[in-house]
């Protein structure tokens, strides 16, 4: 996931200082996922857990705030708004998969909790960590040459979308 964020940094961002691209993006991916695991388990335990009926619900106001957070950042044109946003995606995405673990582990018959989860994670890392840098690479390849480079950062910040309609499905 480094490249294409570090490709949409250098292409529309027009940043070409490989330390400071390097810099951002750590900071980035360091403290988001942490402040998130601290909201998500926050949630749960103000909230009530996973267990509370209404917990799907703050599950779906915290993917809608991934989505705008998401969806933000590849409207802003300074590095450092974009790396806020950035940072703030990470945050309610790290938030939103802590509350998704818990339903899966609350969710699935004790002897089928590892299994499950193991399965879970290889699934999410095929077709998240696994496809983005293709999808982005495949959207960019045809946006890029036309002018639009910031059309592959918004595809896939715009996927979170999926993430809101299955958790309403659910």
């Amino acid at each position: 996931d480094y490249y294409w964020c570090a490709d949409y940094m250098r292409n529309a961002l027009g940043v070409n200082d490989p330390k400071l691209i390097f810099l951002s993006y750590t900071t980035a991916c360091i403290t988001g996922p942490v402040i998130g695991g601290f909201v998500g388990q926050g949630v749960n335990y103000f909230y009530g857990s996973y267990e509370n009926p209404g917990a799907p619900y703050v599950c779906i106001g915290l993917q809608v705030f991934t989505t705008i957070f998401g969806i933000s950042a590849t409207f802003m044109s300074n590095l450092y708004t974009f790396v806020g946003c950035l940072t703030l995606f990470l945050c309610f995405v790290s938030a939103v998969l802590s509350l998704c673990i818990g339903f899966l582990i609350v969710s699935v018959r004790p002897g089928l909790k590892s299994i499950s989860n193991a399965i879970s994670n290889i699934t999410m890392m095929f077709l998240l960590s696994g496809t983005s840098p293709m999808i982005y690479g495949a959207v960019n390849d045809y946006f890029k040459p036309k002018g639009l480079n910031r059309m592959a950062m918004r595809f896939i910040m715009s996927a979170n979308i999926v993430g809101i309609l299955l958790l309403l499905k659910s």
